[in-house]
C-alpha cells in the first residue's frame, strides 16, 4: 500500500464571494506550478490537520485565524502516482490583519467570476464555492 500525504489548507473568506488565492511558484520540482490556490501545506508529524492549516496560513500569509472549521476532507491521486490526503479549512477574514505573501509569487483576494478566468489548482473551486455557500448562512 502506498504511502499517503496529508495535506492541509485553508480559505478566507472576505464579504460573500472573495477568497485568499495564492500564485503558487512557477518551478518544476511543485505540484501544478504557476497555478492559483487556496494557502495551505503538509501536516506536520506533531501536529492535526486543524493546527497544520492554521500554521500554513500563518507562515504563507501572516495572517492568524481564531477558528478554523473542516469543510471537506478527501483522497486523491496525482499524475505521478502519489496519494493525498487533502484536508480543507475555512475561516472568516477579519478586515484588520495585513495580508503578506511569504510563500508563492503573490496573494490576491479573488471573486468568483475572477477565478473563472485563471488557472486554478484542481479542485479548488469546489471548496471555495462551498465555503462561499456556508459563510452566507
Amino acid at each position: 500500500m502506498k504511502k499517503v500525504d496529508q495535506r492541509s489548507a485553508a480559505v478566507i473568506l472576505v464579504d460573500k464571494n472573495r477568497v485568499l488565492l495564492q500564485l503558487r511558484d512557477n518551478i518544476p520540482n511543485i505540484v501544478y506550478p504557476g497555478y492559483w490556490s487556496i494557502p495551505g501545506g503538509k501536516i506536520e508529524d506533531s501536529e492535526n490537520a486543524k493546527d497544520a492549516s492554521k500554521r500554513e496560513l500563518k507562515e504563507e500569509t501572516g495572517y492568524v485565524a481564531d477558528k478554523v472549521v473542516l469543510l471537506k476532507k478527501e483522497i486523491y491521486s496525482l499524475d505521478d502516482g502519489r496519494i493525498i490526503e487533502r484536508n480543507i479549512f475555512w475561516t472568516k477574514y477579519d478586515g484588520q490583519q495585513k495580508i503578506e505573501c511569504f510563500e508563492g509569487q503573490k496573494m490576491k483576494f479573488k471573486n468568483l467570476d475572477e477565478m473563472g478566468r485563471m488557472k486554478l489548482y484542481p479542485g479548488h473551486l469546489k471548496f471555495i464555492k462551498e465555503a462561499i455557500k456556508l459563510a452566507q448562512k
